[in-house]
């Protein structure tokens, strides 16, 4: 899920939930299936919150998304990121 700042008294879950809904649009039921702590250095961590699908969904650019897409977890470790969150593609789901 997208990420952003974490609201005082938010967890990292509904936090990415919210960003989700402000950057890409409704969400359908989802699963998460971890959530991990990333530290990116330079006093900068990013809360991974990773999540299950049953299918596909349209997600729309809303505010700061310049596009969206459904990727695989070995497709996003080829995907150009913002250099900040290039750790993110290390965060593995739990199986």
């Amino acid at each position: 899920m997208p990420g952003g700042a974490i609201r005082e008294g938010e967890t990292p879950e509904a936090a990415a939930k919210r960003e989700a809904k402000e950057e890409i649009g409704p969400l359908p039921p989802y699963r998460v299936t971890d959530v991990q702590v990333q530290d990116c250095g330079g006093n900068w961590q990013f809360h991974v919150v990773m999540a299950e699908v049953d299918r596909p969904f349209p997600a729309y650019c809303v505010q700061e998304t310049e596009a969206t897409g459904w990727f695989t977890l070995e497709d996003m470790y080829r995907l150009l990121l913002h250099p900040e969150s290039m750790c993110f593609p290390r965060a593995r789901p739990r199986r």
